[in-house]
């Protein structure tokens, strides 16, 4: 796990407005809510490393099934969401057809492929992230169209879903500022092809909560990749 270098954004008080916290200057007590916010983390988070949990993933090319593919060998619940018409069902045969072959190499059963085959489920819209432990979001590489949707999918979700950006250069401080409540908000950074890359980043914001690093780490350990 790393966090994000103390130089590497521009906490400005447009970011931290919009992050619903106090800026730079602020005094202690002003803090004080925000650093309770990110202890009750601890509290709130469900055992990532044993429980079945439901996993959205939003942005199904070809790094979004890689991370559909393992989620659904871990035991989780996936749910599969696209902006573009078609493309998360495409998605899921696309996965489906690769845990067959997996079957007919003898590396799973027949009825581990199946199993697998029906954890997933394609939804329509954000609203259907609603019952998601963690969603993931794996769309283009843009700042403000990552910050947009943020923004969206902090409405949809429950309070305690946590949200990870795989974002391989942008800031995820300042993806997290994008939200009411950025303590929840990491990185989790996959390499293709997912299923063989066993590397995942794991990259704490200026205000991650602890556990939620430490979730996605028990996770990450869960389908067999090392967290760095």
């Amino acid at each position: 796990m790393r966090a994000e270098a103390c130089g590497s954004v521009r906490e400005s008080a447009v970011d931290y407005s919009i992050a619903g916290a106090p800026g730079p200057g602020a005094k202690i007590f002003d803090c004080l809510p925000h650093l309770r916010r990110r202890l009750r983390w601890s509290s709130l988070m469900r055992d990532f490393s044993k429980d079945t949990l439901t996993i959205g993933v939003a942005g199904t090319g070809a790094m979004g099934r890689g991370i559909v593919q393992v989620m659904a060998q871990a035991g989780c619940n996936v749910l599969l969401f696209d902006a573009m018409d078609g493309a998360a069902q495409k998605a899921c045969d696309y996965v489906a057809s690769m845990l067959t072959k997996l079957a007919e190499k003898g590396k799973l059963s027949a009825e581990q492929a199946a199993a697998m085959t029906g954890s997933m489920q394609v939804i329509g819209d954000m609203a259907g992230f609603k019952p998601c432990d963690l969603v993931i979001e794996v769309i283009v590489e843009n700042l403000a169209v990552k910050k947009e949707f943020f923004a969206k999918l902090e409405v949809a979700v429950s309070d305690d879903c946590l949200l990870v950006t795989n974002t391989s250069s942008l800031s995820v401080t300042a993806i997290a500022a994008a939200c009411k409540k950025p303590e929840r908000v990491a990185g989790y950074h996959f390499f293709n092809p997912v299923p063989l890359m066993k590397v995942v980043e794991v990259i704490a914001g200026a205000r991650t909560a602890p556990a939620v690093c430490e979730a996605l780490m028990a996770l990450t350990k869960r389908y067999g990749h090392a967290a760095v």
